[in-house]
């Protein structure tokens, strides 16, 4: 990925349960209804560059108002954005994302209840660079009027012009007694290390983070060693793992990856507990304009609840995630805890590969393993042969329609082993593989084998 890319617990559950210690999935909407102490819209990733009205248009504002008004209709208090909301850097791409915030939230209140929903938005990369990705700034002829037109000319201004209230790199809020921390995306030599004043805030203001109940933090990058783990695209350095950890309490919300919400390392729990929030505009793998995610976050006295929808067909992309509180009491989403308790994913009895031959290698054919309690996130594909590594030569594929809700899947999942990865014979000529392929769920969990 580069700068361009674009069920029930069981009748019996009862609230004292979710103080345990496993990691609690319930179908989407069990616990929809009154008894929140705080609803949330979460978001990221928005990347508009347009407002004609059309939501299933690429960069077309129409998705994000689209979004705000489902959100308005779950009684949100506030929503996050976290980061990259003008897909280009321009002012007038942010003027589409407030003009659409204030129709749908008018005075920054409902028009259902005259509720106040706070705006929670943080700058992303795309906000105060994205001109330069895609050779972007080179399709205006007049640099001066272009120049005048970026965020990045005055981040502060845009900011205040757009929506009318005052800028600050970190900036503090409260909502209905809960406490929101959100920090920009960094004007500093190296942004992409991520936001290194974060540290010096949290040792400052530590006395006014209220323990007792979780608080939030947003930015764009994720926190490094948190979400996705090593597979994390482009987390900060870590300066917010850092900050944070000395708050188990502590709930941060990052985009920056465009990660899809199946991916059940999107939650992540250990010092504190962090999340990714995917992209509400285009995925990091397959089926990229496809995929339309986000988050609904409901607060209660004893648990989170957090509902992963897919905002192009309005469906639920899987059981809910309840994160029990306190949250120093039990980590049910420490990925070792799950890793543990994971039921890996299975091909059906009488499934098989097929393998063909093409011009610049072996084509596998891979049929969706779906045939067990967890879905297939990916597949592993040994060719027989050692890597420059000395280790086992695989390869890895995700499932064709991973990030769909999963009544949507069970295509099945093409892979090309080129002939120039493969190692070659005294000829010269690439070696015949002899692929054996396992599914495996998001934590590493292997299902029965496929011998083509």
């Amino acid at each position: 990925m580069d700068l361009s890319r674009r069920s029930f617990l069981g009748g019996a559950l009862s609230l004292g349960a979710l103080s345990g210690c496993r990691a609690f999935r319930a179908p989407a909407g069990l616990f929809s209804g009154d008894g929140a102490k705080l609803v949330l819209g979460v978001v990221s990733d928005i990347h508009v560059d347009a407002g004609k009205g059309d939501f299933k248009k690429f960069g077309d504002a129409a998705q994000f108002e689209r979004t705000l008004r489902w959100f308005d209709d779950q009684g949100a208090d506030g929503v996050v954005v976290a980061g990259d909301m003008a897909d280009n850097g321009m002012v007038n791409q942010l003027e589409c994302v407030g003009e659409a915030w204030f129709r749908v939230f008018p005075g920054g209140r409902s028009p259902q209840d005259n509720r106040k929903v706070e705006q929670l938005f943080v700058y992303g990369n795309h906000d105060v660079e994205g001109q330069y990705y895609d050779k972007f700034d080179v399709r205006y002829f007049e640099k001066k009027s272009f120049e005048a037109a970026l965020i990045r000319r005055d981040p502060a201004a845009a900011w205040k012009h757009v929506f009318h209230e005052e800028y600050s790199p970190i900036w503090f809020k409260e909502v209905k007694g809960y406490q929101f921390v959100g920090a920009h995306w960094s004007l500093g030599p190296n942004p992409w290390h991520g936001i290194p004043e974060v540290e010096d805030w949290f040792r400052e203001n530590a006395a006014k983070i209220d323990c007792t109940k979780p608080f939030f933090f947003i930015q764009h990058p994720h926190p490094k060693d948190t979400v996705y783990g090593d597979e994390a695209w482009c987390p900060d350095r870590g300066y917010a793992t850092r900050a944070l950890s000395a708050f188990p309490n502590a709930v941060a919300f990052t985009g920056h990856s465009h990660t899809s919400l199946t991916d059940e390392r999107s939650v992540w729990q250990g010092a504190f507990t962090s999340i990714g929030t995917s992209s509400l505009r285009y995925g990091g793998s397959v089926d990229q304009y496809e995929q339309r995610q986000g988050l609904l976050v409901k607060v209660y006295e004893d648990r989170i609840v957090v509902v992963r929808r897919d905002f192009l067909h309005d469906e639920s992309l899987g059981d809910d995630w309840i994160i029990p509180l306190p949250v120093r009491d039990s980590k049910p989403f420490a990925y070792d805890v799950r890793k543990a308790k994971g039921v890996a994913p299975e091909f059906a009895a009488d499934a098989k590969l097929a393998v063909a031959r093409r011009e610049k290698g072996w084509l596998v054919t891979i049929p969706c393993a779906d045939a067990a309690a967890t879905r297939a996130f990916r597949y592993e594909i040994a060719t027989g042969f050692d890597g420059k590594d000395g280790r086992k030569q695989v390869f890895l594929a995700y499932d064709a329609k991973y990030n769909m809700p999963r009544f949507r899947s069970g295509a099945p999942t093409k892979y090309l082993v080129e002939d120039e990865k493969l190692p070659k014979g005294a000829d010269g000529k690439p070696l015949e593989p002899k692929l054996v392929v396992t599914p495996l769920d998001a934590f590493g969990n292997r299902g029965r084998a496929l011998t083509a």
